[in-house]
C-alpha cells in the first residue's frame, strides 16, 4: 500500500533496530499488534498520522524526518564515508545535517541584512519624501504620525519583518504540509466566499448611511 512517503517503512525498521527493540517490544510500546508492526516495516500496511504521533517519540525522531528522509541510505552512506575517512564526523545524521544548518542560517543572516537595507533605503531614498510629509503635517498644525517621526526605525523593522514572515510561512508549510487535505482548500474558499457575500450585502446599508451623513446630517455631529 502506498505511503505518504516511500521511506516510512524502511525508516521504522532501521530506527527500531537502532533502538535495540524487537518487533514484540516495539509493538508493546506502540500499543499495536506484532502483525501491524510487520506490515508497517514491509510497507504493506499504511502508517497514518495518528500512528506516527505514537511511533516518533518511541523512535526519537520528528514526524517530518521520518516522512522525508531516507535514513537507511543515510546510514549506509555514513558508514562508507567513515571507512574512507576514518572519522565519526561523517555521520551527518548524528552530528547534524549541514543542509539543515544552512536552511536555518539563512533567516539569521537575511533578517538583519533586510533591516540594514531598509535603513539605507529610508536614509538615502526616502528621507526627502519623509521630510516633506513631516513639513506638511507641521504646516497644517497636525501631530506628526509616529511612523513618520521614527521612519528610520520603522522602515528597517518593516523590511526585516517581511523577510521574517516569508521564512515563517515556509516553515509552517514544511511543518504542517503532511496534515493538508484538499477539502481544507474547499472549506477555506467556501468560507471566504460566504464572507464576501455578507460584506457585499453590508455595503448596501453602508452606502445608504453615507448618503444620510452627507445629505441629511451634512457633516453635523448631532441629529
Amino acid at each position: 500500500m502506498n505511503q505518504d512517503c516511500q521511506y516510512i517503512a524502511s525508516n521504522i525498521k532501521v530506527l527500531r533496530e537502532e533502538a535495540r527493540l524487537t518487533i514484540e517490544q516495539f509493538a508493546a510500546k506502540a500499543g499495536v499488534s506484532v502483525d501491524t508492526v510487520i506490515g508497517w516495516e514491509k510497507g504493506t500496511l499504511k502508517v497514518y498520522t495518528k500512528d506516527l504521533l505514537i511511533i516518533c517519540p518511541i523512535l526519537r525522531i520528528s514526524e517530518e524526518d521520518i516522512r522525508t528522509r531516507d535514513i537507511k541510505s543515510e546510514r549506509e552512506s555514513a558508514y562508507k564515508r567513515m571507512k574512507q575517512k576514518g572519522s565519526r564526523k561523517s555521520f551527518d545524521w548524528y552530528y547534524g545535517s549541514q543542509s539543515k544548518v544552512i536552511y536555518y542560517l539563512l533567516p539569521i543572516i537575511l533578517v538583519p541584512l533586510a533591516a540594514f537595507i531598509g535603513y539605507l533605503f529610508a536614509t538615502f531614498f526616502m528621507q526627502d519624501t519623509i521630510n516633506e510629509l513631516v513639513n506638511v503635517y507641521l504646516q497644517e498644525g497636525l501631530e506628526v504620525p509616529v511612523f513618520l517621526e521614527y521612519a528610520n526605525i520603522v522602515i528597517p523593522i518593516g523590511f526585516a519583518a517581511i523577510i521574517g514572515i516569508v521564512f515563517l510561512i515556509i516553515e509552517l508549510i514544511r511543518k504542517f504540509r503532511h496534515y493538508f487535505r484538499w477539502w481544507y482548500l474547499f472549506l477555506a474558499i467556501s468560507f471566504f466566499s460566504v464572507l464576501v457575500v455578507i460584506l457585499s450585502i453590508a455595503v448596501i446599508p453602508y452606502y445608504g448611511y453615507c448618503i444620510y451623513q452627507v445629505f441629511i446630517l451634512k457633516g453635523k455631529n448631532r441629529k
